[in-house]
């Protein structure tokens, strides 16, 4: 009897060790994401070719990776659209291409397969995910709620649809949260190589997407708060104890993040800023029918739940006023970079408020605002209310919030990929014609460098991409009949004409000195005579 408990508390013993150690725990997270990944059919959906929401941005992003695989040129990114420099150049430019480059460097390697990039970009996120899981575990010392904060950003619809895409958005918002992970370690360890890892982390987040940088300028603004108005945010000392040699770190990312931005603008003007414009769409330009119909696109994305559950951000709301109502209770960094993200998300929104009327990803990394809601939240649970952040009860409640929000954000996907309108016009349209009609082109000796118009396409390269062939679609000049776009870019080089639905034309192929040399899936390919 006496070594059946001995064996017994030795078992008890052992399981608490097992559950208590890191390994676990980080098995434990591993399982969880890979899990979610299945319910969100990550295992399907990696193999799909742009398609569903934002196919057109999806399309460009993925063009340029496809185009460094050829080319391989860093400094002079490439589309398949032939309509820049007066139809004679496919260069273009849009965030830092490090991504892109990245991958058309593994496409070189191990051929051309699109899931290698969302592979790339998934990887990513998971990285921003797991820090967002060691983040918990340092501070709430708890398994559930430390899984808590990474399923928060990965049940956010937004989130999920554009990791396992080409727009990177998603990865950028998972390189800030890696930077504000690293930089919560500087502020606990004051250890200047976290505050360094973090600075040079929100760089290239800010580089791939300058959203990413919300909370690097919160941070800068803590900076000022604690050395011009000698502000406190910790008992001890001060966060920024070497602040010449910490301000010259984050003042030389800027600069470096303002430098290419201020070289791609230079870029675009040079060659015409015809397939990316760099430049910002303020509210206080856009009429007031304009800026009704946009608030109505961000409202009805809001209770659609496309940024995230409508509970959890209405809930995010409800702490936030109880955040400002209890704020001395708080903790007082975190409370201040909730309110200089929140300002800063605002500011961004309005200068970019024409983009937000149709690019939902616009307002991604604005995610980092509940975000940073919910974990000063929990933080005040833990310091004030140990007992409930402690119970079962309270534990259970986070754990099945988290299932109800991955149960909203699968219904949400599933509509993005296999109901939604966007869906099934990309596959009965451009997916059905172009997705595998490269080999027939090649067949019929166009070789990937000849000027070959498709249409209809309104889109910057949809189907050029999709056929990987350079050309021209009817984005320069989507309101001109046919017959005059034809006359346009037969000056230009013109040698072949896809056509995928013939209504658009309005001659006769005969009279337009056209020659019909194949048809594939009901798109007619033609070579000028």
């Amino acid at each position: 009897m006496i070594n059946f408990m001995a064996s017994a508390i030795t078992m008890d013993i052992n399981l608490k060790r097992t559950v208590n150690s890191k390994v676990f725990r980080h098995l434990v997270f591993w399982i969880a994401i890979l899990g979610l990944s299945y319910i969100y059919n990550y295992h399907e959906t990696i193999q799909y070719r742009p398609t569903s929401m934002h196919q057109w941005r999806n399309s460009v992003s993925a063009s340029i990776a496809l185009n460094y695989a050829h080319e391989g040129e860093f400094f002079h990114p490439r589309t398949h659209n032939m309509q820049v420099d007066d139809f004679t150049s496919d260069i273009t430019i849009t965030e830092f291409p490090i991504i892109y480059y990245a991958v058309g460097m593994l496409y070189r390697l191990f051929g051309f397969h699109e899931w290698i990039f969302k592979l790339v970009q998934i990887l990513i996120g998971y990285a921003g995910l797991f820090c967002l899981f060691r983040l918990g575990l340092r501070t709430f010392k708890n398994l559930i709620y430390a899984l808590f904060l990474p399923i928060f950003i990965f049940t956010s619809p937004i989130f999920i649809y554009y990791l396992n895409n080409f727009i990177p958005d998603a990865t950028s918002l998972a390189l800030a949260i890696i930077g504000f992970y690293y930089f919560s370690r500087f502020y606990k360890d004051r250890q200047h190589r976290h505050f360094l890892i973090s600075m040079l982390v929100f760089g290239l987040a800010g580089l791939i997407k300058t959203p990413a940088m919300l909370l690097f300028f919160a941070i800068s603004g803590i900076y000022m708060l604690e050395w011009l108005f000698n502000m406190r945010f910790k008992s001890e000392g001060r966060i920024f104890f070497n602040p010449g040699r910490q301000v010259a770190i984050a003042f030389g990312v800027f600069l470096l993040v303002v430098a290419w931005y201020v070289y791609a603008k230079i870029y675009t003007d040079i060659h015409g800023g015809v397939v990316s414009l760099v430049e910002i769409r303020p509210i206080w330009i856009l009429s007031k029918e304009t800026i009704q119909i946009t608030m109505d696109k961000v409202q009805m994305r809001f209770w659609r739940g496309q940024y995230h559950s409508p509970v959890l951000l209405i809930l995010t709301l409800v702490l936030l006023i109880h955040n400002i109502i209890s704020w001395k209770k708080h903790n007082r960094l975190y409370s201040w970079l909730i309110i200089l993200t929140l300002i800063g998300g605002i500011i961004f929104s309005l200068l970019f408020f024409r983009s937000l009327r149709n690019h939902d990803y616009y307002q991604l990394n604005n995610l980092i605002v509940p975000l940073l809601i919910m974990f000063n939240f929990m933080i005040y649970l833990s310091e004030h209310y140990a007992k409930i952040f402690n119970s079962w009860i309270t534990k259970v409640a986070f754990a099945l919030f988290a299932l109800y929000m991955a149960h909203s954000a699968q219904k949400l996907i599933n509509n993005h990929y296999y109901n939604g309108w966007y869906e099934n016009y990309a596959r009965t349209h451009y997916n059905k014609l172009y997705n595998d009609i490269t080999p027939e082109l090649r067949s019929l000796g166009i070789d990937r460098y000849d000027k070959v118009y498709c249409t209809p396409d309104n889109s910057i390269n949809i189907s050029l991409y999709l056929m990987d062939q350079k050309g021209f679609t009817d984005f320069f000049r989507s309101k001109y009949p046919f017959s005059d776009k034809l006359e346009l870019l037969g000056q230009h080089g013109l040698e072949y004409v896809i056509v995928g639905d013939r209504s658009v034309m309005d001659i006769s192929p005969e009279e337009a000195g056209l020659k019909q040399i194949g048809e594939h899936n009901g798109a007619t390919i033609y070579s000028l005579d």
